[in-house]
Order: C-alpha cells, then structure tokens, then sequence
C-alpha cells in the first residue's frame, strides 16, 4: 500500500519534476530522483545519468510565528543537488558531471520562481535560493553518505513550501453587517 501524498511530497516532486523538463531528461537518459546520495549513486554498469535531489534541513519560514494548527505553515527546505554522470564515448563521467550542474545552476538562475503548483486547492509558488555550503557544511553532508564518494554539488534553499492542515481554518463567522441606504427626494432637486 503507497503511502498517502502530503503537501511536502507534492511540491519536492514539483521540483524534480521541473529538472525534468528543465534538463529534457527523457531525451537525454536523466533520471531525476529524491533521495539520499547513497541511494541514488548509481552502479558501474549503469549507462544513465542521474540527478539527486537531497532535502537535508527543513526550518520555519521565519514569516507569520504564530501560525495556528488550523492555518498552512510555511517552511523552508535546504536541498543538495547532485549529479551523477556517467562516461559516454570520449566524455567523462566527471565531465558530464559538470555539464548537468551547469545546466541545473543555469536552471535555477533562469527561473528564481518556479512554476505555479496547485497544492490541494491552494495556488503555491516557490523562490530558490542558491545556497553556498562551507566546508563544514559539506564534510557532514557527505560524511552522513556512508561509502558514496564526495560529489560535485549545488545546494538551493526553497522557500515557502506550504505545508497544508487535513481541515483548514474557515475564518470567522461574521456576526453583524453595516448597511447604508441613501434615498433622493425627486421632488427637492429645484
């Protein structure tokens, strides 16, 4: 049995789903995959390239703290983006590598906003933002791996992903109305 979409999952996948188009995937034997990098390296024997997507921190948004249990909260997610290319004819896997962030970076730069999503009824766009990581940043991410070898990298913060409650806040019941009525008299207008 599949487990049920949340909002998360909806917009992580509208993201892979833009490197897809972005990168033309289909045509060019890119698989675009959410995961872990340990998950996604792929084996000697494979003749695909692929790219990881890697959401590694999620924090709140900083906007709108006292956000009720009944109203969407925004996060923002920080996301690893790794490539893993593979050798073709006199090109490197390196050099593939390379090829595929410069296209992802280029990507991003091109369209800060991405595309409009709807989310359970709710219009959503998202911004990302290039996120630089130190060296500290990258030693623990790529320590966390298991026996996957460091890879090139891009990471991007996204922000503000919803994350959508089962029943949503109705607002108030409105509780009194204000009516003017204007009324002319035809026979004083000389």
């Amino acid at each position: 049995m599949a487990l049920p979409q949340s909002s998360i999952s909806l917009v992580c996948r509208s993201i892979a789903d833009f490197l897809v188009q972005g990168l033309n995937a289909n045509a060019n034997s890119i698989r675009v995959l959410i995961g872990t990098p340990a998950v996604a390296s792929p084996s000697t024997t494979t003749n695909e390239h692929r790219v990881n997507l890697f959401f590694y921190r999620i924090e709140p948004s900083g906007f709108f703290p006292d956000t009720a249990p009944d109203e969407i909260w925004r996060v923002r997610f920080h996301c690893m983006i790794t490539p893993f290319g593979c050798t073709e004819g006199q090109i490197s896997a390196g050099e593939n590598d390379m090829r595929l962030l410069g296209e992802i970076i280029r990507l991003f730069h091109e369209t800060p906003i991405l595309p409009e999503l709807t989310v359970d009824s709710q219009q959503v766009r998202m911004e990302s933002l290039f996120h630089s990581l130190n060296l500290d940043e990258i030693n623990h991410l790529w320590g966390t791996q298991g026996d996957v070898a460091y890879r090139p990298s891009v990471a991007y913060e996204l922000t503000l992903l919803p994350v959508i409650p089962s029943h949503l806040d109705t607002g108030s019941p409105i509780v009194g109305s204000t009516v003017t009525h204007v009324h002319g008299q035809i026979d004083a207008r000389h």
